[in-house]
């Protein structure tokens, strides 16, 4: 992973949230099912809201635990925590689990790491490591098998077991080369270097460092080898490898011209090497490879990404198609027939070879993820499939699963005695998530992470693009820029909105000057437009106690109480620290017109000068401690301020005529969201000029209804009139109200009105909905064939489905 996403989107979690793994709020979990051991878990894919203002590019999970990446390099963590692997401080303050463990269920930001611009994170089952921009790589958590690469643990905190951990982000010193991926298996790391060099540390038992000769590492508390800091694999040495991959006790990597090359634990096929009783054993009689060894039957095959599970592994090739191996009994390898398999040393069956999932042919599969005993695979068209074990809802399929389809499996979740797991041994679509196009995903033990497409832009998004065309500007705000007077333009619309002591001030005029710098003034309109409070808080950081001044002055005179409230609470935070104790009341009484200056001294004023002051000062209040709201929240909606304007003479600078009744709008927020009225703005039609459009063949309630969604994005439809409302969005080039209708309709999609649909999609020219009505007929197809909807399609239409069927 060179670069980061520039875009970023939402993530979504489901399976088990038993360590808060899930992201979800205390309330949200609560609410959640239980498992057979009274675990909560979530069954569909739900969104992390507590991300919901950052845009995510890249996911990891471990056995308890998560990390996201934003777009501007932040690493956001939640999730189990008894070893320090979210990377946080404090874990004596955090919440316990139901056997007391600490943990922290909502998204936090790790702090730890700064200014570091973080491109790609990793999870063991309870270590962390995250690579910077600089090829830099970083590690925190347990560490007692040396999966952290920090050599000397003497000085680290110990957890309920006495295992050593780190409990912040710390630098990997010994790994002095650029590296460019990174993975986590459950006690060891590995890290390709730019150069394509293969290094690995940690735990290796069981041959998962691809080192041969172990006998000189250290050995842990249970006598078993590690090593404690980054080494060469020299096997691989003259490879070009580009990733690696690894499962619980494998190692899988890939090199630049497709191949895979393993290492590692081998009991359940894993490596794809062949039946295990061919392979060479280690000190516990388990098979093994200690050396990288090449995969025969894959040579041929052009591979392109890879991953691993606990105990299987998964293969791409650049064709689309799928290859998995190795532990078979949860159906995690999505086979059809599992009874002509070989048996492990438990009589659970297994694939000893990488065999062609079959019913993932055709799909073009570009990323997969793997768990504990299930996978995740994507399409190139942002389509979810999963199979495996499903007894935490980690498939994200709401189904009664038969009892021909649960397994008792000795060693699932680890546990001594066998258990019932039930499992889908074949590929199933994830329908819930249809309406989201997935770009990222990842798998912990027994719970998933993805990251999906972002949204339609916002309201405010898409008038900010509008900020600065000279068109549609009709105020200005002149500031003074070294020495000059310079004007900021702007529209009356989007400062009105904000304080209705400021839309009184610019009423009937054209322009205000102001007092302050044109940099503060360029922040505020940002802010004004984008609806977000981080605009000015990154510029608080960055500008320093002046700029904040600024704005808290602006807020004040303007009247713009939640700005004000935040940037008096920021004021304090700097301040703080030079304030002296209050004086006790007696004391204060005795000697009023007491000021401390900035410098250190005091001075007393008469009681003239004082009074005046504290009548023309603004006064900070010294007992605000808690923050008024999260500053890189938004904080109060822009949408619902501009749907207050909508029909408003006022402010007006245009009129829609429809069925002959007048509704006032706005040029800028008209054009921010319609390509047909941008157009007749800009390129001076009559109507234009005369400020009154005439809206023929479209009932007044329809227009309305697009007009609320233009002006705030709220929008109700139902199957009834979404032939206007999709009218509506061709005859006016409504780009994102047509994606939302589609957005909403893929969600509807069922049984009965999924040829309907399809209907909708290709009389609309609704790709993503057609793409998804196929999808689910190839998944349902037998029950959607059968319903009458389908004989209302004309014959190409009913062409193309059976091609699709076909493919």
């Amino acid at each position: 992973m060179d670069n980061l996403d520039e875009i970023g989107g939402e993530v979504y979690t489901w399976g088990s949230g038993e360590m808060g793994q899930l992201g979800l709020s205390p309330l949200e979990i609560l609410k959640l099912n239980k498992d057979s051991d009274g675990f909560p878990y979530q069954n569909t894919p739900t969104p992390v809201k507590a991300l919901s203002a950052y845009k995510i590019c890249q996911v990891a999970g471990g056995d308890g635990h998560s990390l996201a990446v934003s777009n501007n390099g932040k690493v956001f963590a939640w999730g189990a925590s008894a070893c320090g692997q979210l990377g946080l401080s404090k874990i004596e303050e955090m919440p316990k689990d139901s056997e007391g463990y600490p943990y922290h269920p909502e998204p936090r930001l790790i702090e730890s790491l700064g200014d570091l611009i973080i491109i790609m994170v990793a999870c063991g089952d309870a270590h962390s490591a995250a690579l910077t921009s600089d090829g830099i790589v970083l590690t925190w958590g347990g560490g007692g098998c040396g999966q952290l690469g920090h050599p000397d643990t003497t000085t680290m905190p110990k957890d309920e077991d006495g295992c050593p951990f780190q409990p912040e982000p710390r630098v990997v010193d010994s790994l002095n080369i650029s590296v460019r991926h990174i993975c986590c298996g459950k006690a060891h790391t590995v890290a390709v270097t730019e150069e394509g060099h293969l290094y690995t540390w940690g735990a290796g038992a069981c041959g998962q460092l691809g080192h041969p000769d172990t006998s000189v590492f250290p050995f842990d508390e249970d006598g078993y080898p590690y090593h404690p800091t980054p080494k060469l694999v020299a096997a691989l040495k003259y490879v070009k490898l580009i990733m690696a991959a690894c499962g619980d006790v494998h190692t899988l990597v890939l090199s630049e011209d497709g191949g895979i090359y393993c290492f590692g634990g081998g009991s359940f096929g894993q490596l794809g090497l062949g039946v295990i009783k061919n392979l060479p054993v280690d000190v516990d009689d388990c098979p093994f490879m200690p050396v990288p060894k090449q995969i025969e039957s894959l040579r041929k095959m052009k591979i392109g990404y890879i991953a691993c599970g606990d105990s299987h592994s998964v293969a791409l090739a650049n064709s689309g198609d799928a290859y998995t191996w190795g532990a078979a009994a949860c159906g995690q390898l999505g086979l059809e027939e599992l009874d002509f398999l070989p048996r492990d040393a438990d009589e659970s069956p297994y694939q000893p070879f990488p065999s062609l999932v079959a019913k993932l042919k055709g799909k073009n599969i570009i990323s997969v993820a793997c768990g504990e005993a299930h996978t995740l695979v994507l399409t190139s068209t942002g389509v979810v499939y999963s199979f495996g074990a499903s007894n935490c809802g980690q498939l994200g399929i709401v189904y009664h699963v038969p009892e021909q389809s649960k397994v008792r499996i000795p060693r699932y979740q680890r546990e001594s005695e066998p258990k019932s797991v039930s499992y889908q041994p074949v590929p199933k679509l994830v329908s819930t998530l249809l309406p989201k196009r997935v770009i990222s995903l990842a798998c912990g033990g027994v719970h998933n992470v993805i990251v999906t497409e972002p949204p339609p832009k916002s309201i405010a998004l898409d008038l900010y693009s509008y900020f600065k065309v000279p068109q549609f500007t009709d105020f200005a705000f002149i500031v003074k820029n070294n020495g000059r007077e310079e004007s900021l333009y702007c529209h009356k619309i989007i400062i009105a909105s904000r304080s209705e002591y400021l839309k009184e001030q610019i009423m009937g005029v054209s322009n205000m000057q102001l007092e302050y710098s044109k940099k503060v003034v360029s922040k505020l309109l940002e802010y004004f437009y984008l609806d977000d409070m981080e605009i000015l808080t990154e510029s608080i950081n960055y500008q320093g106690f002046s700029q904040l001044l600024e704005y808290f002055s602006f807020a004040h005179k303007f009247q713009l109480a939640e700005l004000a409230n935040i940037c008096q609470y920021l004021l304090m935070q700097k301040l703080r620290p030079y304030i002296p104790e209050p004086l006790p009341i007696q004391q204060e009484n005795n000697i009023k017109g007491l000021l401390f200056l900035p410098d250190g001294r005091a001075a007393i004023l008469p009681p003239e000068s004082y009074s005046r002051m504290l009548t023309e000062a603004i006064i900070l209040e010294s007992h605000i401690n808690d923050a008024p709201d999260t500053p890189s929240k938004k904080q109060f909606p822009l949408g619902q301020s501009l749907l207050n304007e909508l029909n408003k003479k006022d402010l007006s600078d245009v009129i829609l005529m429809v069925e002959n009744k007048p509704i006032y709008c706005h040029r800028v927020v008209l054009a921010s969201r319609s390509q047909y009225f941008s157009a007749l703005y800009c390129h001076g039609f009559r109507e234009a000029k005369e400020g009154i459009v005439d809206i023929g063949d479209v009932c007044y309630d329809d227009m309305i209804t697009v007009l609320r969604y233009i002006y705030c994005d709220e929008l109700i439809i139902d199957l009834k009139g979404i032939n206007e409302l999709l009218t509506m969005c061709e005859r006016f080039s409504l780009t994102s109200l047509k994606t939302r209708c589609e957005l909403m309709l893929i969600s509807s999609l069922n049984i009965e009105n999924t040829a309907l649909l399809f209907k909708y999609s290709k009389n609309y020219q609704c790709d993503r909905l057609k793409e998804c009505c196929l999808v689910f007929m190839q998944e349902y197809s037998e029950e959607i064939l059968k319903t009458s909807a389908i004989e209302d399609l004309d014959k190409d239409s009913l062409l193309e489905i059976m091609r699709y069927l076909k493919s």
